[in-house]
């Protein structure tokens, strides 16, 4: 017991240790990139990206944890933030520096480019030390209510579930059908959508009501895994024909779900949940194991992005290869190249084209409000309000603005892009401690290291939104994608798990 504490004490020792270091390495390669030439900038690059990722692994591991003695969980919202930053803002921000010698792809060149690079990366440096100083502040709010919600005694109905299961896939596949059948008649040429271009061409006013019914079929199979793994958990037996079957299904709800919407935001819960679910039911993940799933969830997610280019040109009679190369390190420069990766130039565009993009959007305080609250007018039917506005989405005025399209077409932002738009520094600092602070706060409400069921289930959806926060930077995107997909697992999830009586 004591050799553990010391142990324990040691490793938050060193962590102490090492995050006071590279904090002093930042503040002074801060200095330096302020005040040498443009042409010295190149110099600072390589040590700013490592004592950055550094001090975001340090500092966002260390609030990782359920227990200042326990083990790091590898699905804590500290985890994620930290996982999504290297990914989406450090990771490109490298490539761009290696492969185009920091001269950007998609938007405007800048006078000054690998100063302009480095600064971003001070800038997403500062924004990971208030998130990780917020997440490790221990005010919190009173668990009472929460408490009687996510770590209640709650049981599966399993005989209800089997019929919520059932009447999920009959609606599911009826509403997926029918949305199949607005895109044309039944053949190879249907792949053709999964182009969106293609899609947008079709004009399709498909009313909100589809994609939540279409979730059904998603949900089917969810609730299905999540059944399958309760009673696992309960009594360790593996049924190897239920694992048959639902495997197999869930291989068919996957295609199908990709063929009817083209988003990889509708079908990657369908790996991901399951993964989290068993991570607090079963059996804790560990970080090599952690390494390999996170390893193939990327993969099928590019693999996915490719395949909505390639499908749609083989149904034309193209040649890929023509187009995005004709080797794999081809194909991977192609995708490392596209705009699934613009998330850290769309970050300096809010540093370089802040003004045009605020008077894109409105204002700041306006647009603020505008992206975050506009979406909840989906509960307005038309009938009631015919000139509805159609929904719109801050993706889209990065898009107006840097390449001069009308188009509704966006390029994910993520938070960062937003937070310096529309409150520039102070977005940065405080939005960003704000952040860490209130997914704390909903990680300590759920806990769903203790394995109640409810608050385990539920947590994986918590989880998925917060990813798609982080990605897209709007409350407004957020609401309408929980809305459309998330919103009927919810439902079905508090009818199965409501409160049991207990004698």
């Amino acid at each position: 017991m004591i050799q553990a504490a010391r142990k324990i004490y040691s490793y938050r020792l060193l962590a102490h240790l090492g995050i006071t270091l590279t904090t002093i390495g930042i503040f002074v390669l801060g200095i330096l990139v302020f005040v040498i030439p443009e042409e010295n900038q190149s110099s600072l690059t390589a040590p700013l990206v490592l004592v950055t990722v550094l001090f975001s692994c340090l500092s966002c591991l260390s609030s990782a944890r359920p227990k200042p003695s326990g083990d790091i969980d590898w699905f804590h919202p500290s985890a994620l933030f930290l996982v999504f930053f290297l990914t989406y803002f450090m990771f490109p921000g490298v490539w761009l520096w290696l492969t185009h010698d920091y001269r950007p792809i998609w938007i405007r060149p800048a006078n000054q480019p690998a100063y302009l690079v480095n600064v971003a990366f001070i800038l997403g440096a500062l924004s990971t030390a208030m998130f990780a100083l917020g997440s490790s502040v221990r005010l919190l709010p009173s668990k009472k209510v929460t408490l009687k919600l996510f770590n209640r005694q709650s049981v599966i109905r399993h005989s209800e579930a089997h019929i919520v299961v059932f009447l999920l896939l009959i609606v599911g596949f009826i509403t997926t059908m029918y949305n199949i059948l607005l895109y044309g008649p039944l053949n190879f040429d249907i792949l053709n959508n999964l182009s969106p271009s293609a899609l947008r061409a079709l004009s399709l006013n498909i009313s909100n009501v589809i994609p939540v019914l279409e979730s059904g079929l998603n949900w089917a199979v969810l609730i299905a895994i999540y059944l399958y793994l309760s009673q696992y958990r309960m009594n360790g037996k593996k049924r190897l024909g239920s694992l048959l079957v639902i495997g197999t299904l869930l291989v068919v709800v996957f295609v199908l779900d990709y063929v009817v919407s083209a988003k990889r935001s509708v079908v990657i819960p369908l790996i991901l949940f399951p993964v989290i679910w068993y991570h607090y039911l079963i059996r804790r993940i560990t970080f090599p194991k952690m390494l390999v799933i996170g390893s193939l969830i990327g993969i099928t997610i590019a693999a996915l992005l490719i395949a909505r280019i390639v499908l749609p040109m083989i149904t034309k009679g193209l040649a890929p290869s023509d187009y995005i190369g004709k080797s794999l390190s081809g194909v991977i420069v192609f995708y490392f190249n596209s705009m699934e990766w613009s998330t850290f130039e769309m970050f300096l565009a809010s540093i370089t084209q802040r003004s045009e993009l605020l008077t894109e959007a409105g204002g700041a305080i306006s647009g603020f409000i505008h992206y975050s609250f506009n979406t909840f007018i989906i509960f307005v039917p038309r009938i009631i309000w015919p000139g509805k506005p159609s929904y719109d989405d801050i993706s889209y005025v990065y898009f107006h603005v840097i390449w001069g399209s009308n188009d509704n077409v966006g390029a994910a932002p993520t938070i960062w892009s937003t937070s310096y738009l529309f409150f520039g520094i102070m977005g940065l600092t405080v939005g960003m401690f704000i952040l860490g602070w209130l997914l704390k706060v909903i990680y300590s409400f759920i806990q769903p290291y203790q394995g109640r069921l409810f608050g385990v289930f539920s947590y994986a959806i918590f989880f998925w939104i917060v990813f798609q926060f982080l990605r897209f930077g709007t409350i407004g995107f957020t609401f309408i994608n929980f809305v459309q997909t998330m919103i009927l697992g919810v439902l079905v999830g508090l009818f199965l798990m409501r409160r049991a009586r207990v004698s």
